[in-house]
């Protein structure tokens, strides 16, 4: 019989072997790269069968892994159920558990270390939801850890995974008002107090106004310097260069201000004088622009 050459090996056989097409379509899915020649050799045969029988292992590998994570994705669930029971039967101890047990399954979905998920992780599985059930999570462990002064180390963690997940929920604002009540309260009222802090400098409000306005009583205050910024200042191009300044400068002002206390009440009288002023100028200017828009009519 007459030695043929192999057309993918090209080697020298007696007899080739005829590739069907389910085994060029297997073949094509594991390299989309390679395509294979009508008919090869009993040698090229083997090593094709080799290749697919290891990658079909590893997709099996990879299948059950992608399901074992969906499975553990569901289960959370019952973990946050379960956690938030706890907590209102009062059985911190148990709640501390399962609280970080769902925060484990999560470090497991998205294969990250330890303290590793952040908030660009949960882009594609319903990420404001997610995020605010981890930020109430996270609220949670922090008052909890609370009670007891060896898990001050973990309260700092914790209240720093607030700072990193919370200006990615709507509840950011909450977070703030429930930091600056329970402060009173708080065996490390610092923790609570950078933690309010650390959130309005990141939701943008104003930096020194942040400093000297710390009752709760007062932050309408700052919903009207905030207000004034968005309404007025970046309405103009000196308003936003005044901003972009001002946000440049006003932290290292707002943490001498922190230092040298004494001098917060002229700040806040002459803030709340700012802020009555320009009340005054923006109703002037809308009854000015009611008796225009009447004029005309």
């Amino acid at each position: 019989m007459a030695e043929i050459n192999c057309p993918r090996c090209q080697v020298s056989s007696s007899e080739l072997i005829p590739v069907s097409p389910s085994l060029r379509q297997k073949f094509k899915i594991v390299q989309p790269d390679t395509s294979l020649p009508n008919s090869i050799c009993s040698n090229c045969m083997s090593e094709i069968n080799g290749i697919l029988g290891q990658k079909s292992s590893i997709l099996i590998n990879e299948r059950s892994k992608e399901e074992s994570k969906a499975r553990l994705w569901r289960s959370r669930v019952t973990l946050l159920k379960k956690a938030r029971n706890l907590m209102i039967r009062k059985s911190f101890g148990e709640a501390i558990v399962t609280y970080e047990k769902y925060l484990k399954l999560l470090e497991k979905v998205f294969d990250v270390k330890e303290a590793g998920l952040r908030p660009e992780l949960f882009k594609e599985r319903l990420a404001t939801k997610e995020l605010t059930v981890i930020v109430s999570v996270y609220w949670d462990l922090l008052r909890v850890y609370d009670t007891n002064e060896k898990y001050r180390e973990r309260m700092l963690t914790t209240a720093q995974k607030i700072v990193q997940f919370a200006p990615f929920t709507p509840i950011t604002i909450d977070i703030v008002k429930k930091a600056d009540s329970y402060r009173s309260k708080s065996r490390n009222p610092d923790v609570f107090k950078n933690l309010s802090r650390e959130l309005m400098y990141k939701k943008n409000f104003c930096f020194i106004a942040t400093c000297v306005f710390e009752n709760k009583n007062d932050w309408h205050y700052i919903y009207k310097l905030q207000s004034f910024r968005d309404r007025v200042l970046m309405k103009s191009l000196a308003g936003r260069v005044f901003t972009f300044i001002y946000y440049r400068v006003s932290p290292y002002f707002a943490k001498t201000l922190d230092q040298v206390s004494i001098i917060k009440p002229i700040i806040r009288s002459s803030l709340i004088g700012l802020i009555k002023f320009s009340s005054l100028l923006s109703h002037l200017f809308q009854v000015k622009k009611y008796s225009k828009d009447c004029s005309r009519s």
